[in-house]
């Protein structure tokens, strides 16, 4: 049951970094959650922070 599953966050620092993980995720069939870091938005480039269960972390590193 996933409902109680630990999460893990991945901050991704580039745009292609982004894409690549996603790509990953996808071809896999994992479910994650994207959402643009507020706080990294005021600096010289977006910051991106991913969340996954941390089950399928490992099939994605």
């Amino acid at each position: 049951m996933k409902l109680f599953s630990k999460k893990t966050t991945i901050y991704l620092g580039s745009e292609e970094q982004k894409d690549n993980m996603i790509n990953k995720l996808e071809s896999r069939h994992i479910e994650y959650e994207l959402k643009q870091d507020r706080d990294g938005v005021a600096g010289s480039r977006p910051v991106y922070r991913l969340k996954v269960y941390a089950a399928d972390y490992a099939k994605v590193v």
